[in-house]
């Protein structure tokens, strides 16, 4: 070991704690990388850092790797800026990592090499007496809500997964998009159509007759019911599905003159569909009901996508609204018992795009690595050089009770220094969430 990751094995055992956390909160913000962060931050206010998440006590890169892709190797990234192109993961097997602490194959929904289910994080919370619950701007049979709740051989399985998650789970939460009858502006179409969420869910919960093996769903899908959960004028269910009035994404998909070249909110949001904020904290508010705590995965799904077709302005949008939903989580737990009693963690599932400065990757050897600050309010300078995932490290940053004690070192990157790996941070999640 050497005295890089030394120095950080001390920090870490400095800012462990004894006890374990009451609620683990997990924040994703899918498709996410350093560069993802930085361009937010450069956009919304001229500096590179600027979130309150980047002042964590815990900050320190993440690996990102499945079994069937590259396992990561920082000398080989360090020497060939073109490695990490090649064979990165999906999000399923992820997602798949951070809820059952092992890797798995592409497409892998909570499955070993083998297809065997594994447990995941809601599992475990549920069994211990906690509550958990998913929320993502995305649809919520994708790949990242799916992982925490159910298990499939394939993240393709849409009807099937959401058929799972609705009839035969135990979490008390899950939110997202996928509504067969809008589409991505938020409008009614003539004819639904159910490829996230089968006819027979869907149906089924809109009738109010929805039923899994907690009990019987309460059901919303309207901007205005949302907005009261959020802020407490409505009663609080048990166990409730929100479906917001929106097909794919909340926003990242919505029209506009013209998705590549938009700038920072050129074209208006859908005037129907809450902020991720709004989900989280309704989420908090059924979840908090159980005094033995809870797991909740929030997700911003659509950072993610805007990357893969290369949106500049929308990934920006995507990752602000994120930014803004972290805020808010953590006024919660500020004003709920603190962070001795909540354990936070924000970070990515893979980077998108390969995001880079203007230079961009010029060969295997030169990489124009830093956006160009062009002040608060103006476009950073960028580029792509990608339209799929990376094999990129991803930043995690944690606060809270056993911020800590999670972070074990998968090995040192000739860069970013000492870094860790999705699989053991759902490892050390499921040892928390398992403790009596």
């Amino acid at each position: 070991m050497n005295i890089h990751a030394i120095l950080y094995s001390a920090f870490i055992l400095c800012t462990s704690a004894i006890a374990t956390p009451k609620n683990v909160i997990l924040m994703i913000s899918d498709g996410c990388g350093y560069n993802q962060i930085e361009a937010a931050n450069l956009y919304q206010t001229g500096r590179r850092v600027a979130q309150i998440y980047e002042s964590f006590p815990v900050k320190i890169p993440m690996s990102t790797w499945s079994k069937t892709g590259n396992k990561y190797d920082g000398n080989k990234a360090a020497k060939d800026a073109t490695w990490v192109k090649f064979k990165p993961t999906d999000s399923a097997a992820s997602a798949t990592a951070f809820a059952t602490g092992k890797k798995a194959y592409d497409s892998s929904i909570g499955m070993d090499m083998d297809k065997h289910p594994m447990k995941n994080l809601s599992e475990t919370a549920r069994k211990a007496g906690k509550s958990a619950g998913v929320v993502t701007t995305a649809p919520i049979s994708h790949a990242t809500p799916s992982a925490f709740v159910v298990h499939n051989e394939s993240r393709n399985n849409y009807e099937d997964i959401a058929n799972s998650m609705i009839f035969d789970s135990d979490v008390q939460v899950i939110f997202g998009a996928g509504h067969p009858f809008y589409d991505n502006d938020g409008k009614q179409v003539k004819t639904p159509d159910y490829k996230y969420i089968g006819q027979a869910a869907f149906d089924s919960l809109a009738h109010g007759g929805a039923k899994s093996r907690g009990g019987t769903w309460s059901f919303i899908e309207t901007k205005s019911a949302f907005d009261s959960l959020a802020q407490g004028r409505s009663k609080l269910p048990e166990r409730i599905v929100g479906i917001a009035q929106v097909y794919y994404t909340f926003e990242e998909a919505r029209g506009g003159k013209d998705h590549g070249r938009d700038s920072v909110y050129q074209s208006p949001f859908n005037a129907n569909v809450p902020t991720l904020a709004t989900l989280a904290q309704g989420a908090l508010r059924v979840l908090s009901q159980n005094e033995k705590g809870f797991f909740l995965m929030v997700e911003g799904g659509a950072v993610d996508m805007a990357a893969h077709d290369n949106y500049f302005a929308r990934s920006i949008e995507e990752e602000l609204d994120f930014d803004r939903a972290v805020d808010s989580v953590v006024t919660w737990i500020e004003n709920h018992g603190g962070f001795e009693e909540t354990l936070l963690i924000v970070t990515g599932d893979h980077e998108t795009g390969y995001l880079t400065g203007p230079g961009g990757v010029k060969d295997s050897a030169a990489i124009d690595y830093k956006l160009i600050n062009n002040g608060k309010g103006n476009m950073p300078g960028y580029a792509w050089n990608l339209k799929s995932h990376s094999n990129q490290l991803v930043p995690l940053f944690a606060k809270g009770n056993s911020s800590g004690s999670i972070i074990k070192i998968a090995g040192t990157d000739p860069v970013r220094g000492p870094y860790t790996d999705n699989a053991m941070i759902g490892s050390e999640l499921l040892k928390i969430l398992s403790a009596k």
